[in-house]
Order: structure tokens, then sequence, then C-alpha cells
């Protein structure tokens, strides 16, 4: 006598199952070709050590101001500038303008951050300027450049600065000549750089000398955050897997345990003389043929007495019954036989390996293929 029920099964170790191990080593594979083969750039120096750039300073001079360059210079170790503010405009102004040679542009697409390393004199903050062609086509075609700037507190002492290229920002003067609203959002064409700027933002007090020296300038690609949502993606995918094994493996259906005495199939297709229905199924139910009307022709027995008496003893119907008995057996053959899951679906009483693979995951919860994974 055996006990079969749909809820009535072993539990598997969450790193034996191994569905599971491919998935967690797959999608880990993934995340790593990933981010190796796609997110990983040398940085872009742009200064120094690139033959590839011009350098050159301006002033106010060009909007009427009188703004003095006393001495600049360009090394490989340093791009230095001494210069005078004085009034005569409204925001005097001096700086260094950085810009590939022949008329290209500067592809910065898969770089996230502007870094360079800088001091100066006299010098409260500094400016710099991003300059992209403009591709946004809900404004006027005259307008051929956008600024996207970002202010920087400098000091006598040499320093190193870091800024995320979406933090730069338009600023309110280039509105304002351009007579277009500050709330109008415009998108930059990192993938075609023009120049970049570096200018004074000091107000101009009498005759000070002041410097100023750049020595490094070079976008890189900051992948912090989304090393960070990596994790969390590999986080989540172990936990969905978790929790479907917990639903495939631990949780309990309730349902009452239906208790059957049948004859395990003989694989050499030994036949008895059977007396009761009971019998007769419980030693046919290998015939694919088996239904209620051959064992009530069998045993001349009423069929709905056959199926009244199975649904009190047991609490189910002709049918399921059937499938219990078929489904026990072919999980012993499973375990203990040589035989091959389509030979033992045909040997249990099923047309062919799909229904039988149907009907088992229904009753055990798991196929045929892991329901003998879980008992290795």
């Amino acid at each position: 006598m055996k006990q079969c029920a749909k809820n009535k099964k072993k539990s598997s170790s969450f790193f034996h199952y191994k569905p599971n191990l491919w998935i967690i080593g797959t999608s880990f594979i993934l995340l790593v070709f990933f981010y190796y083969g796609y997110l990983i750039k040398d940085d872009l120096a742009i200064f120094p050590k690139n033959s590839t750039i011009n350098i050159d300073y301006f002033n106010d001079s060009i909007v009427g101001g009188n703004s003095k360059i006393i001495q600049h210079s360009a090394s490989d170790t340093a791009i230095s500038l001494t210069f005078n503010l004085k009034e005569g405009f409204i925001n005097p102004y001096v700086g260094i303008n950085i810009a590939p040679k022949n008329n290209s542009t500067i592809d910065l697409s898969q770089y996230n951050q502007f870094q360079f390393e800088i001091e100066g004199n006299d010098i409260k903050n500094i400016i710099a300027v991003i300059i992209t062609r403009n591709i946004n086509t809900d404004i006027s075609s005259k307008i051929r450049e956008l600024y996207f700037t970002g202010n920087f507190e400098i000091t006598p002492n040499r320093r190193q600065f870091h800024l995320y290229l979406e933090q730069l920002k338009i600023p309110d003067w280039w509105y304002e000549v351009n007579k277009l609203s500050p709330s109008k959002k415009l998108l930059p064409d990192f993938q075609h750089v023009i120049r970049i700027n570096f200018a004074n933002g000091s107000t101009p007090i009498g005759e000070v000398k002041r410097s100023l020296r750049i020595y490094s300038i070079l976008f890189t690609r900051n992948n912090t955050t989304l090393i960070i949502l990596l994790v969390i993606a590999e986080f989540i995918i172990l936990l969905l897997l978790i929790v479907m094994h917990y639903f495939r493996f631990y949780s309990r259906k309730k349902n009452l345990p239906v208790t059957i005495t049948y004859k395990p199939v003989d694989i050499e297709n030994e036949n008895k003389q059977l007396r009761t229905f009971l019998d007769y199924i419980n030693s046919n139910f290998y015939d694919n043929n088996l239904n209620l009307e051959n064992v009530s022709r069998f045993t001349g027995i009423n069929q709905r007495r056959i199926a009244d008496t199975i649904l009190k003893t047991f609490g189910c119907n002709f049918k399921t019954y059937i499938n219990q008995i078929r489904i026990n057996e072919s999980k012993r053959l499973l375990l203990k036989s040589e035989l091959n899951i389509g030979e033992i679906a045909f040997r249990v009483g099923f047309n062919n390996q799909s229904h039988f693979n149907r009907v088992f995951k229904s009753i055990v919860r798991l196929s045929p293929s892991e329901f003998i994974e879980t008992r290795q």
C-alpha cells in the first residue's frame, strides 16, 4: 500500500538544483561581459599628451573690454596664463580655449565625467565651458552652438576637480543673447564637442596681476552607479530564484491524501486472475484503453457503483484515481528502472509522453526530469 498526495514531495537544496546554478552563473557572466565589453572605456586625455588639439587665449577686447593678457604658454606639463582684468565690459573676462585641429570635433558620448587639475592666483573661481553643436530642431537653425558650463572655486594650491557632464548647465547669459527662455530644456550633442574653455569668474580689483595654470584635462567614465545597479539586478535574480524554488519544492497545498492500493507494474508484464473491480483496476492501470466502461464490463459491476465507491473511499473521481496510480508507479520506475521517460510513460498507460509530462507535473508539481534531479 502506498499513499499518494499532490503535496507529498521531498525538499531539495537550492544550490543542488542545477537550473538555479545555470541561471545564476549565466546571468553573472552576461553582466560581467556587458560591463567589460561595453562600459569600460580608456580615459580620453585632452591635455597633456594630445597632439590633435590647438590651444589659444581670449579676452573681452572683442566686446569692447580692456582686460589684458600679459603672458601665456603651453608646455608638456601645463597651460599657463597671466592677465589683468580691467573695467570696460559688464563682466570682464580672460580665458583659455582648447579645440581639435582641422575643424574636427571631440566625441564625448562614451564618457560621463569631466576631470581637470588646476590652480590660480588672485582668482576666486573659474568657469569651465563645453561647447557642442546644436541638435535641437525646435530652436532657430542660426543657433549653431550650445554652451554648457560649471563653476569651480579654485585656490593657489594645485587641485583636481571632477564633474559629471549631466551637471553642466546652459548659463543665463546664453539664453538672453539668443532670446530664449531659461525654462527651455536643450539637449547637448556630446558626440560633437567643438571646443572647451576655461575662463575667470572674478571681479576686477585694481591692477592685480592674476595667473591661471592647468595641468591636465581628461574625460572619464565613472561606472559606480552602474555597478550598484548591476549588483542590485543580480540580487533580484537570486531573490526571484529563491522565491520560485520555495514554491516549487516547499509550498504545501492543502489537499486530502488519497490512499490507493495497487500492484506495481511488473516489467515482465505478468498477469494474474482478478476478482474485484479494484483488483482489476490496480492490475490493469497500465492499459491505455482502461476506462470505466471496460472495468464494468470485465467485472460485472455497475459503472455508477464503481465511480461512487472510488469517490467515497478515495475522495477523487475515476480518472484521477487511475492517474494517481499511474504517476505513483512512474515515480518508482523513474528511480529504480533503466527505462527512459518516454518508455515509462507508455509502461504506466499514457498514449504519449507530452500528456504524461502534463499529468505528472499537475500531481507532483515537478516535471519527470525535475523529479529525478531532486532525488539524486
